[in-house]
């Protein structure tokens, strides 16, 4: 008790504060003070009766001297001072993982069960450190041991978990404060029971223990508490903490680490529709019907590749149709990694990714720069520098944009270059007018594509619209890639589609002249061509 003394306006002002408090401390403690919110008198000044100390005007905090005493043998049995049982943590390698168990009895054994008294609670206390604790799931489990006899009366227990303070057990599942929990024999799913805490805060957390015997009346939930027959109630808990929901989450989600502001942190991110901490809610999450058919049509759809594939050998294109092959094979093991639910990985996701982007997009490269008609040397140059470039765009922003308009726009323009140098050079059009039967709706397809993959794709349609950009993808190609080349590489002619050259009639190459010499003696040589 403390008297303080005040002078307010001249008038002198008396009160008292009379403080009571109850603990279960070991050993004696010194003297404690007891720190008062701020109070402010406007031009005044203050002191305190007990020790004439005058404090300043507006003063800020009191400070109150308060003898406090030790636990006593006398209050060791008061119902307040519960038994508190000491837990040691075992941490393990990763983050987040370590758990509380009981610490071992002399022989050295490991105890894995705890005898409750049934007559009054027990405390576990343990420590949540700070930075390397507060980022994962903490777990409380407990469970009643099957060696409990429920024949005469049932046996409830009941976890209270709190942090800061001890808390107590009003009811069955029902604290003072913090989270409660309830095991019971009533039934066999009953008999265990769990509560999770995310990212709980640092400091001490207390678990308060209580169990209670009694029947069922009429119901579940209408009981008649009574004396319990045996003096101790065997249970198992655990006091654990792992990244997100034991390490993971389950079969539509996948957990992951952050690190932001110094601070590691754990947290699920779910897929399929699937929602909440440890993605358990499925009140939006698509049927497996909806997921085998999108992982079905994003991965069979490339198979459309191999008509095209067939076609390159035929023509002797043999560099485009590795490049297809090569499409083909990342694209379509890609979204079988990629998928929510019916998964399959050959290798890293990000691997596969880029060569999925990469591919794509040398696809349609090598495929303009073939219908350019351009020269060997200036074909293997176009090759190379479209691969390098391609590469470097995909790393930089494999899902952007511009990354695939920037070589799409190079690729027409040096398409359209090498035509108007062959109409030039050849005083005609070039290519033949009968091109256009097969250019047209190759050139439909790839429009097609684009759209459907620049401006149509949507969360919802992604499986529909994106499989579509690879069949037109595929079966572009088998309209645009030119007539079948002959051992000199260069396209025959003739050809009924994408006839890059005109007749052998109209015009003679200068590459096809050759000079033979003339056996006749008349000194001149014979003109031929191939």
């Amino acid at each position: 008790m403390a008297l303080l003394t005040s002078l307010f306006d001249g008038k002198k002002l008396e009160y008292q504060i009379t403080v009571e408090t109850t603990a279960c401390e070991n050993g004696a403690t010194p003297t404690q003070y007891l720190i008062l919110s701020e109070l402010k008198f406007p031009n005044t000044s203050m002191k305190t009766a007990a020790s004439g100390l005058r404090v300043p005007n507006a003063a800020k905090r009191i400070l109150v001297p308060m003898p406090f005493t030790g636990r006593t043998k006398a209050n060791l049995q008061s119902p307040v001072c519960w038994p508190q049982l000491p837990l040691v943590r075992k941490t393990f390698p990763g983050n987040f993982l370590f758990e509380y168990v009981r610490s071992a009895p002399e022989n050295g054994s490991l105890p894995t069960k705890l005898n409750l008294n049934n007559s009054r609670p027990a405390v576990l206390a343990f420590p949540i450190q700070p930075i390397l604790d507060i980022g994962g799931t903490l777990t409380l489990e407990i469970g009643i041991d099957h060696s409990v006899n429920n024949t005469l009366q049932n046996v409830s227990v009941t976890a209270c978990l709190d942090k800061g303070t001890r808390p107590k057990v009003l009811s069955p599942a029902n604290c003072s404060s913090g989270v409660g929990i309830q095991a019971n024999t009533s039934s066999e799913a009953g008999r265990a029971s769990l509560v999770m805490v995310p990212y709980p805060e640092p400091g001490n957390w207390y678990v308060t223990l209580e169990a209670i015997c009694y029947h069922l009346d009429r119901g579940p939930n209408e009981i008649t508490r009574v004396k319990c027959d045996s003096n101790t109630t065997s249970i198992v808990f655990n006091v654990m903490s792992a990244s997100c929901v034991y390490g993971g989450c389950g079969p539509y989600g996948r957990c992951y680490q952050y690190i932001s502001g110094g601070f590691i942190f754990s947290t699920c991110v779910c897929t399929a529709g699937w929602r909440g901490w440890g993605c358990t809610d499925g009140s939006t999450a698509s049927s497996d019907f909806e997921l085998l058919l999108a992982t079905l049509l994003l991965t069979l759809s490339n198979l459309l590749f191999l008509p095209t594939i067939a076609l390159a050998i035929y023509r002797h294109y043999y560099t485009e149709a590795l490049v297809y092959f090569f499409t083909m094979f990342f694209s379509t093991f890609y979204h079988a990694c990629d998928e929510e639910a019916y998964t399959f990985c050959l290798m890293r996701l990000s691997v596969m990714q880029f060569c999925d982007f990469y591919s794509a997009i040398l696809s349609f490269w090598i495929t303009v720069i073939a219908m350019a008609d351009l020269p060997s040397s200036l074909t293997s140059l176009a090759h190379m520098a479209g691969s390098l470039g391609i590469a470097v765009g995909v790393e930089y922003d494999r899902t952007g944009l511009w990354v695939f308009v920037v070589p799409a726009a190079t690729g027409v323009i040096i398409m359209i270059a090498s035509w108007v140098f062959h109409c030039y050079k050849q005083h005609s059009c070039y290519p033949k007018k009968t091109v256009w039967i097969c250019l047209v709706p190759g050139v439909v397809l790839v429009a097609t594509g684009l759209v459907c993959f620049a401006f149509l794709e949507t969360k919802d349609n992604y499986k529909y619209v994106h499989s579509s950009w690879h069949a037109a993808t595929a079966l572009c190609v088998l309209f645009l890639l030119p007539p079948r080349r002959d051992r000199k590489g260069r396209p025959k002619v003739g050809g009924r589609c994408m006839s890059m050259s005109p007749s052998r009639s109209s015009y003679i190459r200068a590459d096809d002249i050759r000079f033979a010499p003339d056996n006749s003696g008349a000194g001149d040589s014979l003109l031929s061509y191939a």
